[in-house]
């Protein structure tokens, strides 16, 4: 039986939807590069549903209808960290693919991304809003300082690294003052910072270059507190020089390799040393010259000692003598006042003696007058008496005749 080669246009879209049909997941996982949507993405809000965005461009001019749905747009929209897409070229990842009635091919997408970034670059989008949320701002001038000599270092590589030789070999310090420490997640990354960087002079995420995901679990929202809260310098270096993860951003310090942040150290330390000597040797001139300066003055000093001894001696002596001839002075002049103030006190003692002598003699004259006034009056009376005593008896005797 033939089959006829005259067809309705209703037959043909029939013959090729059931073609079609068959083989609808036939490119899925392809991904269709730079095509421009006129609309401005958004949600349709409708549940289990999604967007039809018409007039889908892409680079050789053919339009066709995406769909995208709702799940799909809103994982986009948290991956992106990005509002504004205006003018922007998409990449979708193809779900399967149908033809409607009208006649487009429409396209049912899983996945979308911005054509041309990177995933880098939509982790360093992400990143910076997260830094943004938390009000921290990177600076490029306000970096901890590194102690005058690096003694000891915590070093953070990823589980698989394999070079910590390049920074044995090159950083000039014990083996037994650097520790490495493996880690396999950003975590892990946080926690060694977190609790062990008090105990060392600096901290450094170090790793070999190659852009794979062992390297973004260095750029990690846990591992950016960590960094910003450290109490100690934060060294980077993460590869070579095409590698520059999200966390250079926070360094305080940075190199493009180990090998480099090894020989950034070891010169580090060589300038402390140098400057270190040169202040031993500056301090070591100076007291030098100090001590030739004062030995050079007591020398000075001692021979004009030495010279002016005889004139230093007689003036000794010059002055021992007028203090000689003083204090005889003063001795003498003291003594004349005390032999003075002697006579003054003996010729006041014998005037007094002789007053008491002659208030004697009168007062004994006195008595003695006393004493014959006393006699007289007695003499006196007798004789009164001895008067009175004949005048009765001659009296008497003349009564009696």
């Amino acid at each position: 039986m033939s089959v006829s080669s005259n067809l309705t246009v209703q037959q043909l879209y029939k013959n090729l939807s059931t073609a079609l049909r068959s083989a609808e997941h036939l490119y899925k996982g392809f991904t269709i590069t730079d095509v421009s949507i006129e609309k401005k993405l958004r949600k349709s809000n409708r549940e289990n549903s999604g967007t039809y965005y018409n007039n889908a461009t892409s680079d050789d001019n053919f339009v066709s209808t995406i769909f995208i749905p709702d799940d799909v747009l809103e994982q986009f929209f948290i991956k992106s960290q990005k509002q504004d897409f205006e003018s922007t070229m998409y990449d979708f990842t193809i779900d399967s693919v149908f033809i409607p009635r009208g006649g487009n091919i429409v396209i049912n997408v899983s996945s979308i991304r911005e054509s041309g970034v990177s995933d880098r670059e939509l982790l360093n989008r992400r990143l910076s809003n997260y830094l943004k949320q938390i009000g921290y701002t990177p600076s490029s001038t306000l970096k901890r300082p590194l102690p005058p000599l690096i003694t000891n270092v915590l070093a953070i590589t990823s589980a698989g690294s394999g070079i910590a030789d390049d920074i044995f070999s090159n950083i000039g310090i014990k083996r037994e003052s650097i520790n490495i420490v493996k880690c396999s997640s950003s975590q892990e990354i946080a926690d060694t910072i977190q609790s062990s960087s008090a105990l060392y002079d600096i901290v450094v995420l170090y790793r070999g270059g190659h852009e794979d995901r062992n390297m973004d679990m260095f750029s990690h929202e846990r591992v950016i507190d960590a960094c910003i809260n450290s109490s100690v310098p934060i060294w980077v270096a993460l590869g070579h020089e095409a590698d520059r993860p999200f966390i250079y951003a926070l360094a305080d310090y940075e190199s493009s390799t180990p090998s480099a942040f090894a020989q950034d150290v070891a010169l580090h330390n060589d300038s402390a040393l140098s400057r270190y000597n040169t202040l031993i040797q500056s301090i070591k001139l100076n007291l030098e010259y100090l001590y030739s300066k004062k030995t050079d003055e007591v020398s000075l000093m001692l021979g004009n000692i030495e010279k002016n001894s005889a004139l230093l001696i007689s003036s000794l002596e010059s002055f021992n003598s007028n203090i000689v001839y003083s204090i005889e002075k003063t001795f003498n002049a003291l003594l004349k006042e005390k032999n003075n103030n002697v006579k003054s006190i003996i010729k006041s003692i014998d005037s007094n003696v002789n007053v008491i002598i002659n208030m004697e003699k009168k007062e004994k004259k006195h008595e003695e007058e006393k004493k014959e006034i006393k006699r007289k009056n007695k003499v006196m009376v007798i004789t009164a008496l001895v008067v009175v005593t004949v005048i009765i008896g001659a009296i008497i005797l003349v009564l009696r005749r």
